[in-house]
């Protein structure tokens, strides 16, 4: 496989592969599926409502995330990744903004403002739209891998990155449409 050609059926062998597959770079060697975070998680940048500590982000179905992997990877800082790419290196998140919506769910907490509980809350693309969104960013960590004497791509993880103004935009929106209907 020409890593600088990857078809989207490309990204979703190597997503497959890439589950359970120990990391060989930084601190966490331990692998574990990919699927356990449904389909990977990152905190949520500055998502700190009521004191309470981040929450993390997540797509929602396996297909987004591939959606979200291939478009990453095709980005310009996704090929310069992929170029510099070899076995045992990890280069930086790669961090890009997909040219549409997908849904994610994540981790806010609770609105009686009670620290230690968090609500897990999916957020559609049509919720997403009502509130004035259009994009998605994401984020793609991958590391090189060598299998048979080829290098490979592993994916350590990939997941929407969302701050807390834009949670609370999408709270408030949903709010609001909730309000509505009762009416």
């Amino acid at each position: 496989m020409n890593l600088l050609s990857l078809t989207r059926d490309n990204v979703r062998e190597m997503l497959r592969v890439s589950e359970g597959i120990p990391s060989s770079v930084g601190p966490r060697k331990m692998g574990h599926p990919l699927t356990n975070h449904l389909r990977s998680a990152g905190y949520t940048r500055n998502l700190n409502i009521n004191g309470s500590p981040p929450g993390k982000t997540r797509f929602v179905s396996m297909a987004d995330m591939e959606e979200a992997v291939w478009q990453t990877l095709q980005s310009p800082s996704g090929l310069a990744a992929v170029k510099a790419l070899r076995p045992g290196y990890r280069p930086e998140a790669i961090e890009w903004e997909l040219d549409r919506l997908l849904a994610f769910n994540c981790d806010v907490p609770d609105p009686n403002g009670r620290p230690t509980l968090k609500r897990n809350v999916t957020f559609t693309t049509h919720e997403q739209l009502r509130a004035g969104f259009g994009r998605t960013k994401c984020v793609l960590v991958i590391e090189g891998r060598e299998r048979a004497g080829v290098t490979h791509i592993q994916v350590v993880t990939a997941y929407p990155s969302v701050d807390k103004n834009a949670i609370e935009a999408l709270l408030r929106s949903v709010r609001l449409n909730d309000e509505f209907r009762r009416r």
